[in-house]
């Protein structure tokens, strides 16, 4: 047999990596790790700083989107340690951001905004449009689960506006997406929906998935507000179909217990409990706390529905 040297690893190990970085961006997430564990088995102790840091960044994002939040972190702040040291800028903008979605994602809002605040310093050095933007729109996140909708809007249009700009779709329907979460939340219902019908236009025209399914379920929650249950059954299932094909156990949970609250609105006891069961299993097997604290507490309240029925 050929001996394979050293710079054709590399070789291969990159060209796996870019494999896995373009299905993942296709939300086809089992064959992004495929070609991960491929690049691992073609990487050494002589791999490079490049390679080695695309793999662990990579290896974040699927276990971020598997709802793995306790390993993407660990790999994000491998990814950021590498950066950091061979003072790449755009990876370490990029990493903070990512590492703090990943705190947000389990209420750690405070450690989330100061590394975004750590990101967009970094983007506004490097004139960086498309970090500015995202670095603006995470921040405009954590502003919103404060409850500051002035200063988290300003946020997502100044953000939005970029993204416009430079021509990026995908960030443009993620920020629909946002504005339309602090409409909703703000009691503005109406403008809520429009943004959400933009964004879903938008996510189903450039055919990510996983995006699509999150729009579909923030319209379900918006015709249960407005009493259209057989609307809002239909976007869940349709959502609940998308994550169950990615594999996204914290997404399936989540939808899980959305078609949980739909069946509360309209008093079927039953119902609410099987799905807030499934959404609680799932919940435990990827060790979210609190999605499992929630799950227990609507759990109480049927209980006691039940009971009185009973």
């Amino acid at each position: 047999e050929l001996a394979i040297s050293v710079g054709d690893q590399h070789v291969l190990a990159d060209s796996e990596l870019i494999w896995s970085e373009t299905l993942w961006h296709l939300g086809k997430y089992e064959e992004a790790e495929e070609h991960l564990q491929r690049a691992l088995a073609n990487t050494d102790s002589n791999q490079t700083p490049q390679i080695e840091l695309k793999y662990w960044h990579l290896s974040g994002n699927l276990s971020f989107v598997k709802g793995d939040f306790s390993a993407a972190r660990g790999h994000f702040e491998r990814a950021l340690e590498i950066s950091r040291t061979h003072q790449y800028l755009p990876q370490q903008a990029t990493c903070l951001n990512n590492l703090a979605a990943t705190c947000f994602h389990v209420a750690e809002y405070e450690s989330a905004r100061l590394l975004h605040e750590q990101a967009l310093k970094i983007n506004q050095e490097m004139g960086n449009q498309f970090g500015l933007a995202l670095s603006l729109g995470n921040l405009a996140d954590i502003y919103l689960q404060k409850g500051n909708f002035a200063l988290a809007k300003a946020n997502y249009l100044r953000s939005l506006d970029i993204r416009q700009k430079i021509g990026d779709a995908l960030g443009e329907a993620w920020l629909l997406h946002a504005l339309g979460n602090l409409c909703q939340q703000d009691g503005a219902l109406a403008e809520a929906k429009s943004y959400y019908e933009q964004s879903l236009q938008l996510r189903r025209q450039n055919q990510n998935p996983r995006e699509i399914a999150e729009s579909l379920n923030s319209l379900g929650s918006m015709a249960c507000l407005e009493k259209r249950y057989g609307d809002a059954a239909k976007y869940h299932r349709e959502a609940l179909a998308i994550y169950d094909r990615l594999g996204d156990q914290f997404s399936l949970a989540t939808t899980h217990f959305y078609m949980a609250q739909l069946a509360v609105a309209q008093l079927d006891w039953h119902t609410a409990q099987i799905n807030n069961k499934k959404a609680y299993r799932l919940f435990c097997s990827i060790q979210h706390d609190k999605g499992q604290t929630e799950c227990l507490a609507l759990q109480e309240k049927l209980s006691l529905k039940s009971n009185m029925k009973s």
